[in-house]
């Protein structure tokens, strides 16, 4: 289904910019511009891009004073929230569609910057369900999982958690703990694709003259992986 067609069935129901609400999944007029677009999907036999689109209606997280803030501090907004669904013309995994919908809701709260969003949407767009299945084995322990990670998270250190004066709860320091573990494993044969994300990098190897062979690549997890899995992949993939 052409996203145009769609935009016109949500400002018909709407009754404004049908990319404004469009992009936010609110009310009971999206209701009905589903089923219109359900309706529509069926005589034109596009039922993925109709599922992807439902699927991002239903995900995002956003209130009505996000929307209106986001269109009219930028007109270029709007044409942004068209393009958003044009995009998601090209995907075919319920699960890219969920994550899109967290990527935009992350930009139209101020909580990421336009050059971040066009980096998920390309990691997003790229994503199959091979490398999709392939994150699952390298995804964190729930422990860690279920706190959004910060970018700027510094590790407390071994001298302030035995510092007698510190103020470290036990739950902070298990924490810390278990993000310090798990940027410390170590993977070979990572697939091109997670590194090209940002998601590994090469660990520096130690070259010396005499060995006969190169030691294997191994790789580590970067911080950007773990800010990816508790922000946009979440609950997308099953653990």
């Amino acid at each position: 289904m052409s996203d145009l067609n769609v935009l016109k069935i949500l400002a018909t129901n709407i009754g404004i910019s049908g990319v404004d609400t469009l992009a936010m999944g609110l009310g009971s007029a999206i209701k009905n511009s589903v089923t219109e677009i359900q309706n529509y999907t069926k005589q034109t036999s596009d039922a993925i891009y109709y599922l992807q689109v439902k699927t991002f209606l239903e995900t995002a997280e956003l209130d009505q004073d996000d929307v209106n803030t986001f269109f009219q501090n930028n007109p270029d907004n709007q044409r942004l929230g068209a393009e958003i669904f044009k995009i998601l013309e090209q995907t075919y995994i319920e699960n890219q569609s969920q994550m899109m919908a967290r990527a935009f809701s992350l930009y139209v709260q101020k909580k990421i910057e336009k050059p971040i969003l066009d980096q998920l949407i390309y990691i997003i767009t790229n994503l199959n369900q091979y490398l999709i299945n392939k994150l699952e084995e390298y995804l964190p322990e729930d422990a860690i999982t279920i706190k959004e990670f910060d970018l700027l998270h510094e590790s407390i250190g071994l001298d302030a958690i035995f510092n007698p004066d510190g103020n470290y709860t036990r739950d902070e320091i298990a924490y810390d703990r278990k993000i310090s573990s798990f940027f410390s494993r170590k993977y070979k044969n990572v697939p091109q694709a997670l590194i090209n994300f940002e998601f590994y990098k090469p660990i520096d190897m130690a070259i010396t003259m005499d060995l006969e062979t190169l030691p294997q690549q191994e790789y580590e997890p970067t911080r950007f992986f773990l800010w990816f899995v508790t922000h946009i992949l979440k609950d997308s993939i099953s653990k």
